[in-house]
């Protein structure tokens, strides 16, 4: 028996080339063959991978005494083109978009470049170069008007500035150079990169116009005059300096701005007045006979008065008005007439047999004259005053009442407790109107009887008067009782010891206690007082309580107790 072997069969395939990552343009999306070159059928695994470099393996198929093969298919990674961005561009701007990229890849851009509109163009690579496509948008920017503030129409020879920036922030320079003495139109070159047109502005000049006024007629001194604030053009404004109507005076004419007029001027002439001169007519009384009035001054200008009767009766002012003649004035006199002055004294009623001063010869109104009869203290008695002569007084009277003597007789009452924060005395009167004043200490003089916060521990003087008649004026003395509210005991040789003084004069008892009520020192009112001692220990800054007993005015047996501060 004769066994064939047939040898094994190495299954031949041409190489695929090198593909783009991503390319599936086979028949059934696999590049490989299902029969070798060698007619060895099978298949391949795994499936092909369009995106990654892979190994694949043949596997023959039973029966055909062939063996597996391998083949490599390398996949190329595609490549993003790279284009540097076209900067916005202005309205109808040609551009030419590259046909090759930053990164070597050529190709062709579609659609057609659009100057005239914002547009995305697409990039289209050229066949075999595993690229992808790419996009560019290129802003296209519309074409700006500049826009500026109308200038006003101007004065001759005005300087402006024509603005180097508009009002929607484009810059530039204008032309020609402005020119402040004829109307120009001038035209804003944008600066560069702004897309921007350019624009005019016609600046209107206006030339300037002289004021015109009618001439004022010369005028009398003291005459005032209006200069017109309009002129005879149409022109306003106002007047430098203020008419004057005493002198010749040149006077500017400022017109009002916004108007392109010129100043002008004008002189208006004042001749001098004459004004006729009267010597003045004395003061005189009430009822006196009148003077008469000139009727040609001193000055010789003849002329009337109104009114043209002198009145002795009131103060009156007469006017004096000429005749004839250029610029001569009125002249005004007033002529005064006193009235007759009621002379007035300050005359004070006496008491019965009290010395009158002498009467005054001279009045409050400064009138002086003499007075009849002669003072009398024993009776109330009206006096007349005669003024003396020229001096425009009326004789007067007065009267001195002479009021009989009351005899006053007082009391003083403490009505307040020993020892209380406010004492109050009041005094009692007897006698007289029952309308009295009341003093205290020699202090001002009050309409009430009672006192309130009296200080103790000294004799208070108390005086009565009567206020509507003659009186004496009695006085009484009353004693207050008060203690001290602290003491400083530190050998200052002020306030070192502490004692009761209004009852240093009686013989009274004082208990001293601290805060726990344990007494610490028993003293008479007649001693020095307490040094703030224990035991001979110095005793803390403190409150310490106290019971005094001692015998009031009456004599009756009392005893008051409170509290003091010790100070150190």
């Amino acid at each position: 028996m004769t066994v064939t072997v047939t040898p094994s069969t190495i299954p031949e395939f041409t190489q695929i080339d090198d593909v783009c990552e991503g390319t599936e343009v086979w028949t059934g999306g696999s590049p490989f063959q299902v029969v070798s070159n060698n007619g060895i059928i099978g298949t391949w695994s795994p499936v092909f991978d369009a995106f990654n470099t892979t190994t694949y393996t043949f596997e023959p198929d039973d029966g055909q005494c062939a063996e597996t093969t391998e083949m490599t298919v390398i996949i190329i990674p595609s490549t993003i083109p790279e284009f540097t961005q076209i900067d916005d561009t202005c309205e109808g701007t040609e551009l030419t978009l590259p046909n090759t990229t930053n990164n070597e890849i050529t190709g062709v851009w579609s659609p057609q470049f659009d100057p005239n509109n914002t547009t995305t163009y697409t990039f289209e690579p050229d066949d075999g170069q595993c690229a992808l496509t790419a996009e560019m948008t290129v802003t296209v920017i519309p074409f700006t008007s500049p826009e500026f503030t109308q200038f006003d129409d101007v004065c001759e020879g005005t300087e402006l500035t024509l603005p180097s920036t508009s009002n929607n922030e484009i810059t530039g320079v204008w032309s020609p150079q402005f020119d402040p003495n004829n109307t120009t139109t001038y035209t804003f070159e944008p600066d560069d990169g702004q897309c921007a047109l350019t624009a005019e502005m016609t600046v209107t000049i206006i030339p300037f116009t002289s004021p015109e006024f009618t001439q004022f007629d010369d005028t009398c001194e003291g005459t005032e005059l209006t200069l017109p604030n309009t002129s005879n053009n149409g022109i306003t404004g106002v007047w430098s300096p203020q008419f004057n109507p005493n002198n010749t005076t040149t006077y500017t004419f400022e017109p009002d701005d916004g108007q392109c007029a010129l100043t002008a001027e004008m002189t208006v002439t004042v001749i001098p007045s004459t004004i006729p001169e009267f010597t003045q007519i004395d003061t005189f009384c009430f009822g006196t006979t009148p003077p008469n009035l000139p009727l040609t001054s001193n000055n010789n200008i003849e002329g009337t008065w109104n009114p043209n009767i002198v009145n002795n009766t009131e103060t009156a002012t007469y006017i004096f008005t000429p005749n004839e003649g250029t610029c001569v004035e009125n002249a005004v006199m007033t002529i005064t007439v006193n009235e007759l002055t009621v002379p007035t004294f300050n005359l004070n009623d006496i008491c019965i047999g009290e010395t009158i001063q002498a009467l005054p010869l001279t009045s409050n109104e400064g009138i002086i004259g003499t007075w009849f009869p002669a003072p009398n203290n024993f009776v109330t008695t009206t006096y007349t005053f005669t003024p003396d002569n020229g001096q425009c007084a009326n004789i007067t009277t007065e009267t001195i009442e002479v009021n009989p003597f009351n005899n006053l007789e007082i009391s003083v009452l403490n009505i307040s407790e020993a020892f209380d924060s406010n004492q109050i005395i009041q005094v009692n009167v007897i006698g007289g109107s029952d309308n009295y004043e009341y003093q205290l200490d020699g202090g001002v003089w009050q309409n009430s009887s009672v006192f309130q916060n009296v200080i103790g521990c000294y004799e208070h003087i108390v005086k009565v008067r009567d206020t509507e008649g003659c009186s004496n004026e009695p006085k009484s003395s009353i004693t207050i009782l008060d203690y001290p509210k602290f003491f400083t005991p530190n050998a200052d040789g002020f306030n070192d010891f502490w004692n009761i003084k209004c009852l240093e004069n009686q013989t009274a008892i004082i208990s001293i206690f601290n805060r726990h009520g344990k007494l610490l020192r028993q003293l008479k009112t007649t001693s020095p007082g307490w040094d703030g001692t224990y035991n001979g220990k110095l005793l803390p800054t403190n409150d310490y309580w106290f019971i005094v007993d001692y015998y009031d005015e009456q004599g009756n047996e009392k005893q008051f107790s409170s509290h003091f501060t010790l100070r150190r």
